[in-house]
């Protein structure tokens, strides 16, 4: 079996970043799917598929990504542009293997993460604009005086 090679001229570099409603556009094809090879088949690992636009990626199951997206729990994605080897048989019967644009999951927040950083941001803000003024004996009788 011939094993013919079609190296791309130019890589796909840089990153894709979805947030707020684009990351609805990624899309879940499917769950539990078994390793073909590998430590992670040795060890009974699963990976899920996911679709953006027409280029598949895997994210394995154990991955906080894949319950936070089923749960709708997502507000920022980034992947990685690649490249993957695509094999298909041609006429000939003979594997070709082409490469062509790919994903990769690098990293995402949650809306969880979001609106705690919100949160976290707008105590820090009104932190700020608290006035400090020294302690004064008036101050601490009204201390005593509700004890």
């Amino acid at each position: 079996m011939a094993t013919e090679k079609n190296i791309a001229t130019e890589v796909a570099t840089g990153n894709v970043i979805l947030a707020g409603r684009d990351c609805r556009k990624i899309i879940c094809l499917s769950n539990g799917n078994a390793y073909g090879k590998g430590k992670r088949q040795e060890q009974g690992k699963t990976y899920s598929q996911f679709r953006l636009g027409n280029i598949v990626f895997t994210v394995a199951d154990d991955s906080p990504f894949v319950a936070d997206h089923k749960n709708g729990n997502l507000d920022e994605v980034s992947l990685n542009n690649t490249l993957v080897d695509k094999k298909t048989i041609d006429d000939a019967g003979n594997e070709v293997i082409t490469q062509i644009p790919g994903l990769e999951f690098d990293y995402h927040f949650t809306k969880t993460q979001e609106l705690s950083d919100a949160k976290h941001n707008a105590q820090m803000k009104a932190f700020a604009t608290l006035a400090s003024a020294p302690v004064t004996d008036d101050f601490l009788a009204q201390l005593l005086s509700n004890a």
